[in-house]
């Protein structure tokens, strides 16, 4: 799946794959602005979490459309391009959901 985002006057194609479904974790290849990422969101007790086993980062997520929270969450451990892919792919995959 193609997508486009747009961040700070700038914009890049994103490539969402997804790997996995399921009731409570979803899995997807993200790719975009050179980087590409193996993203697992799931959901626990207290809300949701992604995490991105490669580069060894967990961090609590908000609703998926929540860009400020994370993008505060995701941001503390990424560039703010490759937050900003891994925002844009996570609003557009969960509203398909």
């Amino acid at each position: 799946m193609e997508l486009f985002c747009e961040f700070e006057k700038e914009s890049w194609n994103v490539t969402l794959e997804t790997i996995n479904i399921s009731t409570d974790v979803y899995e997807m290849l993200v790719s975009g602005y050179g980087s590409r990422f193996h993203l697992i969101v799931g959901s626990y007790a207290y809300g949701s979490y992604l995490c991105i086993p490669a580069l060894d980062i967990g961090c609590e997520l908000s609703s998926m459309t929540d860009v400020f929270w994370n993008r505060e969450s995701i941001g503390r451990h990424l560039s703010s391009h490759d937050t900003e892919t891994i925002i844009c792919a996570l609003k557009y995959a969960f509203a398909l959901k």
